[in-house]
């Protein structure tokens, strides 16, 4: 954990001093943002091979094996195979790509821990007004663990928070477009779709607070909810019962701390997107996908919750609040880099590339 604890104290340390060496706010933000960025990714794109059950290190399958095969065949063998196991054409290009510069797997680690994380710190360059407190809700957050396994999908989540400022410029066609090119890596990103019409629902007061017991309600429906929606998606999906219920806890209680502080429009936007992802997980605990899904929502909270902070009216409520929120990601945010040593991500014991 020492590597993870050294991550995290350069987070708290350094990021507002590289902050302070830009003239104005949006350039603080800016520096602070890409330098916390920088140091995630670079977490991500040192490790071992080993980290990452996807990734198949000392196997004959699984994205490191499939990386180097890629690399081998020609451009033309590639197109007249239509592909590459169930691997969308995005990913394949990139693969095809990065190999030909270096078939080495740290090459394809590197390339894919800077498409995924990358968009993360533009996404809080952009539209955060604290970068730090955003990065440390972000690492607080599942969707962190999936660069460390599931390539894909990583970059496919990246890729949907570049599309957020789209939204918010209500750019329909560029969106759509941008969520297009994500289904390119994962064909799962579709479903982000829905984010555009999300955002631009404005809640009142009294129906943000009612969504809060509505979570409770979803939850308790879930198993009719989850076979009504298998029969109109035409889906056969056998019910998983995973223990998801302690995050859908924690994520409602997130919510309901944002729902009761919020007052800014375009909060309440980022907010919606992560209700989303709240949803997702009351169906979590039967359906693993529904977590999977949830990864391109979750995000959202990164600017939603450190912004909504920032805007409270008085300045011992948005200290404490502050000081508060950091301690706790903080805090899980460790314990599930720890936890995760033996699940997917296997990012615990870290070990670098050269060990």
């Amino acid at each position: 954990m020492i590597v993870y604890f050294l991550m995290y104290t350069l987070l708290l340390c350094t990021t507002g001093i590289v902050g302070q060496t830009g003239t104005t706010i949006a350039q603080k933000n800016k520096r602070s943002a890409i330098y916390a960025a920088t140091l995630v990714a670079l977490v991500v794109a040192l490790r071992h091979p080993s980290m990452g059950i996807d990734l198949g290190y000392g196997r004959y399958y699984g994205y490191l094996v499939s990386f180097q095969e890629i690399s081998r065949y020609s451009w033309r063998k590639l197109i007249a195979m239509s592909g590459w196991q169930n691997y969308e054409w995005g990913y394949i290009v990139f693969n095809k790509l990065v190999g030909c510069i270096s078939t080495e797997y740290q090459s394809l680690l590197i390339a894919c821990a800077v498409a995924s994380i990358a968009p993360i710190g533009v996404m809080i360059w952009k539209n955060s007004k604290d970068p730090l407190l955003a990065i440390i809700v972000y690492l607080g957050l599942p969707c962190a663990l999936v660069p460390f396994s599931a390539l894909r999908q990583g970059i496919a989540v990246g890729i949907c928070c570049l599309s957020i400022p789209l939204i918010r410029k209500n750019k329909l066609v560029e969106f759509v477009l941008l969520v297009a090119f994500a289904t390119l890596f994962h064909y799962s990103a579709v479903c982000f779709i829905i984010a555009y019409p999300i955002y631009h629902i404005k809640l009142s007061k009294h129906l943000r607070i009612l969504s809060i017991p509505a979570l409770a309600v979803i939850f308790v429906a879930r198993y009719p909810l989850f076979v009504i929606g298998s029969k109109i998606l035409k889906k056969s999906a056998a019910i998983e019962q995973t223990n998801a219920v302690t995050l859908l806890i924690v994520f409602a209680l997130i919510y309901t701390f944002c729902a009761l502080f919020v007052h800014d429009e375009t909060d309440g936007g980022f907010l919606n997107i992560y209700y989303i992802a709240c949803v997702a997980q009351c169906f979590a605990g039967l359906y693993s996908i529904a977590m999977r899904v949830g990864y391109y929502f979750m995000p959202s909270l990164v600017i939603a919750l450190p912004n909504i902070i920032k805007n409270m009216k008085k300045f011992d409520n948005r200290k404490i609040s502050r000081l508060c929120v950091m301690t706790a990601f903080v805090a899980y945010g460790l314990y599930m880099l720890y936890s995760s040593g033996k699940g997917w991500a296997m990012t615990y014991p870290y070990h670098f590339f050269w060990e």
